[in-house]
């Protein structure tokens, strides 16, 4: 069965009209994947968040005073144990709730990100005191206070740049 020139003209139409169809919802398809994707702004202020964290914690472990006063604090029965105890369950608290909220940010929770701003200016007044004397001993201690604190600012702005913003707004509304 062979077919006329007008049908081998129409099926050849309705063949090209088919492929500028799916083109077009391939365009729709990818802006769509697009604007779904994280910014970059996002991503990289999750990862400054992530070394702000590490460099804190680094702080901590290595910067504090040293092992024998630390063990001498921690075999009495004294308040100063009672203290160390506090200040060590902090900071395992602080690293989950620092984890917790670098898990909803990368979701796209506006609520994490606004959190996370007033954990930094929480974190700038408690930077005042290093900046005045740390621990007796670790004289690093008030220079990488001030990098873990310009590490979270950092970070922070980059969270509210204009595309990271508009990335955030069109995820709560999901």
């Amino acid at each position: 069965m062979e077919l006329t020139p007008e049908e081998r003209e129409r099926i050849y139409l309705e063949e090209v009209e088919r492929r500028e169809v799916n083109k077009k919802l391939d365009v729709e398809e990818r802006a769509r994947a697009k604007a779904a994707e994280r910014p970059q702004s996002v991503t990289r202020g999750l990862r400054l968040l992530l070394v702000a964290t590490m460099v804190a914690n680094a702080r901590m472990a290595f910067l504090r005073p040293g092992g024998d006063a630390l063990r001498r604090v921690l075999s009495s029965d004294s308040y100063l144990g009672l203290l160390y105890g506090a200040g060590l369950a902090a900071a395992i608290l602080s690293v989950g709730v620092t984890g917790f909220l670098w898990y909803k940010k990368s979701a796209g929770r506006n609520w994490a990100r606004i959190a996370s701003v007033v954990l930094v200016f929480i974190q700038s007044a408690g930077v005042i005191p290093h900046l005045l004397g740390g621990p007796h001993g670790a004289w690093m201690w008030a220079p990488v206070s001030v990098a873990h604190l310009t590490l979270a600012i950092v970070a922070s702005a980059y969270l509210f740049r204009s595309d990271a913003s508009a990335w955030f707004r069109r995820r709560r509304t999901r």
